[in-house]
């Protein structure tokens, strides 16, 4: 993959396969909601194994039940690129087969 950051054109395209993620501030963004806090830890562990993995690592923020990620990437200026695309499809996938 490579660092060029994508157009807003590009991110839409894929938009349909990261329901719910919203492009805001040239970042990806997005909330889930858990039922315990211990699941909401155990989510945000589990996305650190993705991002680890990928080599590209969000910001996390967890507050209660809720984990919230932005993903940006600082080595193309703070903008979206294609590795962001890939980490938030992985925590969709994650989400869709673990959490949901």
């Amino acid at each position: 993959m490579n660092l060029t950051p994508l157009t807003v054109e590009e991110i839409t395209k894929y938009m349909d396969s990261l329901p719910n993620w919203k492009i805001k501030n040239n970042a990806l963004e997005k909330t889930f909601q858990l039922h315990t806090f211990e699941a909401a830890m155990d989510f945000t562990f589990d996305v650190s194994k993705i991002a680890q993995k990928l080599r590209h690592h969000p910001l996390i923020n967890n507050r209660e039940l809720n984990v919230e990620f932005r993903i940006t990437t600082f080595d193309a200026g703070n903008k979206v690129t294609m590795y962001d695309i890939e980490l938030a499809k992985g925590i969709e996938e994650l989400w869709n087969s673990k959490y949901l």
